[in-house]
């Protein structure tokens, strides 16, 4: 979502006239209601009703039952009942949860198109159950020009690797796939790995990037604390993630007074919360959820960032708008789980941190070491190198290029 709340202005700027269709009052994990400030006057806005499948969650699993978002995972405490709803949604219910939306909100795209003559429609995923919806315009309406931005793997993504469906859902999910894949003009992708993994097609690579403007204005909302060093994690802990491995590595810093550890905006179960207050103590702060500049200034003030790479087959192209921030507010970042995926590299070339698997936690924890001894002796840490590149501006002129070349005489977009 964040990705095209930045490139929404540039798409005004050069003219296009730009419509966005969204559920009302769907279940989401976190409302941010800052980011509607970020959307052009010009844009367009239009809802649909969404089914509100969190209340019938919280009927079968239990009042603080929560819908999975993007962690399907079960341990020995998964009562049956959740391994049931689990196990439903892997196998009889395709791409996603999201497809309840969709009877209501087809209907909708179709009147808009006939009201206004879209040229250009734009889908983006997950929840990949949106581009059925582009799907259906383009099969409905031939004419219209169709791209399909993946932000995330469809039938390989994560938490389907972790926990596999049934042999019919895997292929539901990869003839869905294959299909939006091939019938859309264009395909735009986050990373190079995954434009390697999905069949050929039209692709092209488009970075998330970060806003230069939010990156700048949160550095100078940083209120760094010079009587303590600052690890912070931003963000949801998903499936996948080695949560083990990188309290090896915090719990290392424990002995050292003025190291704080923060958690912003994390769903930080119990049995970790207790441990971290039984081990880490004053040490430990876990922040709730706060609107997204904050976070960005959170980031800025902080003295190491901590990146956690999910653990599963096809890591390598997984590359999240918080990277691209971290990126951009320019502290070096830690990151732990499986080595030589695109994040890796995109740190490494960038001088930007450093990346560890669990079997090098000692070489993590050194690399932690040297960041305090910096911060001890009041050296900043090295300049990473050029981000521009990685900039929504920078981003943004891929994007306006390739849709000009996909409809040259547009104005209209629709997504």
């Amino acid at each position: 979502m964040q990705r095209w709340l930045r490139f929404l202005p540039f798409l005004v700027d050069a003219g296009y006239e730009v419509h966005v269709l969204a559920p009302k009052d769907g279940d989401f994990p976190y409302r941010d209601e800052s980011l509607m400030a970020k959307i052009p006057q010009e844009v367009r806005v239009h809802h649909t009703p969404a089914p509100k499948l969190g209340r019938w969650w919280r009927f079968f699993g239990g009042k603080n039952a929560r819908l999975p978002h993007g962690d399907l995972s079960i341990d020995k405490e998964t009562s049956l009942l959740k391994r049931l709803l689990l196990w439903l949604r892997l196998n009889l219910i395709f791409p996603d949860l999201r497809v309840f939306w969709l009877p209501t909100a087809i209907p909708k795209a179709c009147q808009l198109h006939r009201e206004h003559g879209f040229d250009l429609i734009i889908s983006t995923g997950p929840p990949h159950s949106s581009h059925l919806i582009g799907l259906h315009l383009k099969t409905r309406f031939p004419k219209l020009k169709w791209v399909a931005d993946w932000r995330d793997p469809w039938s390989e993504i994560y938490y389907l690797k972790l926990q596999k469906p049934l042999p019919h859902a895997r292929h539901i999910q990869r003839y869905l796939q294959n299909k939006v894949l091939k019938t859309a003009e264009l395909n735009l992708l986050i990373s190079k790995h995954l434009m390697e993994q999905l069949p050929d097609a039209n692709k092209l690579l488009l970075r998330n990037g970060f806003d230069l403007n939010e990156i700048e204005a949160a550095k100078r909302a940083a209120k760094r604390q010079d009587h303590a060093f600052v690890i912070s994690y931003v963000g949801q802990f998903t499936m996948g993630q080695d949560i083990a491995f990188m309290m090896d590595v915090l719990l290392a810093m424990m002995d050292k007074a003025d190291v704080k550890i923060r958690f912003i905006g994390s769903n930080v179960s119990a049995e970790l919360s207790e441990r971290l207050r039984k081990t880490a103590k004053d040490k430990f702060e876990l922040l709730p959820f706060i609107p997204h500049q904050q976070a960005l200034a959170q980031m800025a003030a902080s003295n190491v960032l901590l990146l956690l790479i999910n653990r599963y087959e096809g890591h390598q192209g997984m590359l999240t708008t918080k990277l691209f921030e971290y990126l951009g507010v320019g502290v070096p970042i830690l990151a732990l789980g499986p080595r030589g995926g695109e994040a890796e590299e995109l740190i490494r070339s960038h001088q930007a941190g450093a990346a560890f698997d669990s079997d090098q936690a000692s070489q993590a924890i050194d690399w932690l070491n040297r960041q305090y001894q910096l911060f001890k002796i009041g050296n900043a840490a090295t300049e990473a190198a050029d981000m521009s590149s990685l900039s929504s501006i920078y981003q943004s002129q891929i994007l306006l290029k390739a849709l000009s070349n996909l409809s040259p005489n547009t104005n209209k977009s629709q997504s």
